[in-house]
C-alpha cells in the first residue's frame, strides 16, 4: 500500500505536466479518466501491511496452539510419571500377613515356685520372625529373669503365669494383649500391650499412632471426662484425681493401649494406676469422633 500511494502523487504530476504542455483540451477528459482509474486502483489495491499483520498474527496463534499441546502433553505425561511413582510406593508400604502363634514355653516346678510363661510368636508370610516378636520377646525374658531371681530365695510362696490374646487384626494393625499374673502374699495382674504395624513389622507407640502431641491432649481430656460421668453415676467407682498427686496425669507418648475387633482405640490401665486396687485394671474406650477408628 506504501508503494502505491508513493507512486500515486508522481502520476499525476506526470499527467498534469502533459496536459499543460500539449496545450489540449480534448485529451483533458481521456487523461482525467484515466486519472480516476489510477485512484480507484490505488483505492482498490491491497493492504500489504495488513495482510502481512494478519498472517504475522495467524502464525503466532498457530505456534501458540502448537505450544499449548506440547504443554499438555508434558503436563500427561508428568501426571501418568506421578501415578506410576505413587503406585510404586504403595507396593512398597504393602501390609503384611502376620500369623500369631505359641513359641517355646518357659516351665518351671520347684517347690513353692512355679512358673509357666508363653511366648507369642508373629511370623510373616515367609516364616520369619518379625521385630515386634522379639521386642515382645525380650519384654517376656524379663519376667523370667524376675521369676529366676526370686525363685532362689529361700521361703515364701511365688508363681507367674502369662497368657495373650489378639484383640485386632486388621489390614492395617494387629493388636495383642500380653496378660501377666503373679502371686506372692497376694495376687497381681498385669497387662503389656503391644500394636504392631503391618507395614514395617514394628510395634507401635501411641503417638505414633495418633501422630501428634495435640492428639495425646485430646485423648487426656476425654479420659478425665469419663473418668467424672461413671463416679457420678456410680458411687462405688472412684478414681484418683490429679489433685491428690497421685492420679491421672494425661496419657502419654507410651501409655499402654490396644485396639479392639472394630479398630476403637482403647486406653488401658493397670491396678492402682490411676484407681484404688478393687477397681482392678481399668480401661477406656475412646470414641471415634476424638481418636477415629484403626485398621
Amino acid at each position: 500500500m506504501k508503494k502505491t500511494t508513493l507512486l500515486l502523487p508522481c502520476l499525476l504530476a506526470a499527467l498534469s505536466f502533459s496536459m499543460t504542455a500539449c496545450g489540449n483540451d480534448e485529451a483533458a477528459p481521456a487523461i482525467s479518466t484515466t486519472v480516476e482509474t489510477v485512484q480507484e486502483t490505488a483505492t482498490n489495491a491491497p493492504n500489504t501491511d495488513e495482510t502481512t499483520e494478519d498472517a504475522a498474527a495467524e502464525t503466532t496463534t498457530d505456534e501458540n496452539a502448537e505450544s499449548a499441546s506440547t504443554k499438555t502433553a508434558s503436563e500427561k505425561e508428568s501426571s501418568e510419571e506421578t501415578i506410576q511413582e505413587t503406585g510404586s510406593a504403595d507396593s512398597q508400604t504393602a501390609s503384611m500377613s502376620l500369623t500369631v502363634k505359641d513359641g517355646e514355653p518357659y516351665t518351671d516346678e520347684n517347690g513353692k515356685y512355679s512358673a509357666n510363661i508363653v511366648y507369642p510368636v508373629i511370623t510373616d508370610e515367609s516364616g520369619q520372625e518379625i521385630a515386634a516378636s522379639k521386642e515382645i520377646s525380650e519384654y517376656i525374658d524379663g519376667l523370667k529373669s524376675t521369676y529366676e531371681e526370686n525363685s532362689k530365695q529361700e521361703g515364701g510362696v511365688y508363681s507367674v503365669t502369662t497368657s495373650y490374646e489378639v484383640t485386632h487384626d486388621g489390614s492395617r494393625y494387629l493388636s495383642l494383649r500380653l496378660i501377666t499374673t503373679e502371686v506372692m502374699a497376694s495376687g497381681n495382674e498385669t497387662v503389656k500391650t503391644f500394636t504392631v504395624d503391618k507395614q514395617t513389622g514394628e510395634t507401635v507407640s501411641l503417638e505414633e499412632l495418633l501422630g501428634s502431641k495435640e492428639a495425646l491432649d485430646e485423648i487426656t481430656e476425654e479420659i478425665r471426662i469419663q473418668m467424672q460421668e461413671q463416679m457420678a453415676a456410680d458411687e462405688s467407682v472412684s478414681y484418683f484425681t490429679e489433685e491428690s498427686g497421685m492420679g491421672f496425669t494425661g496419657v502419654t507418648a507410651d501409655t499402654s493401649y490396644y485396639l479392639d475387633e472394630k479398630g476403637n482405640l482403647i486406653i488401658s490401665f493397670n491396678e492402682y494406676e490411676v484407681a484404688p486396687g478393687y477397681m482392678g485394671m481399668v480401661s477406656f474406650t475412646i470414641p471415634e469422633n476424638v481418636s477415629g477408628t484403626f485398621d
